[in-house]
């Protein structure tokens, strides 16, 4: 996913509704402004289906503006303990989580911002991106499999440690 600057860029929402329509007042709207969400937008606080919900609609509605980009709270075998299944059990159906269980395996996990910087996990990963595209046909928007994400995340997130430490060292 490549974004246009100048966009906002936005960390764990963690189903915090309340939060999310504070940013947004804050910033701006879809309609008005650009964002990319790095994930992790269920599990943990209560209005974790709001959250989605309304993130979902802003990307059908301004798909532009918009980019979501899929954290490991969005696999159902993350999701499901740490709050977004028993929420959606509750108040919806298990069918319910397991829909939107399977639109999260059609998100990216990492974007470009004018073509030059990578938002995710790592910064300079553009090679690991490359070497992962074995897992998933991102030309034809196949989904990338839990197992398969999973394991890319701890490979991104295992360089980024890496990287962190090396940054850290040289200062």
């Amino acid at each position: 996913v490549d974004a246009k600057a100048p966009v906002y860029v936005v960390g764990d929402i963690h189903g915090q509704f309340s939060d999310l329509i504070r940013l947004f007042r804050c910033c701006g709207y879809p309609e008005s402004s650009k964002f990319v969400f790095l994930g992790d937008y269920v599990d943990r606080g209560k209005q974790s289906l709001e959250t989605i919900m309304l993130l979902f609609l802003f990307k059908i509605k301004y798909p532009s503006n918009i980019c979501l980009l899929r954290g490991n709270h969005e696999c159902a075998s993350i999701n499901k303990l740490y709050g977004f299944y028993e929420e959606m059990k509750k108040r919806v159906s298990i069918k319910a989580w397991k829909n939107i269980c399977d639109v999260f395996l059609y998100m990216p996990f990492s974007a470009l911002i004018e073509n030059k910087r990578v938002v995710g996990p790592k910064k300079d990963i553009l090679e690991v991106i490359n070497a992962i595209k074995v897992y998933a046909d991102l030309e034809s928007y196949t989904p990338l499999s839990e197992k398969n994400f999973l394991q890319a995340h701890k490979i991104l997130m295992h360089n980024l440690i890496d990287t962190a430490g090396k940054y850290r060292n040289q200062s």
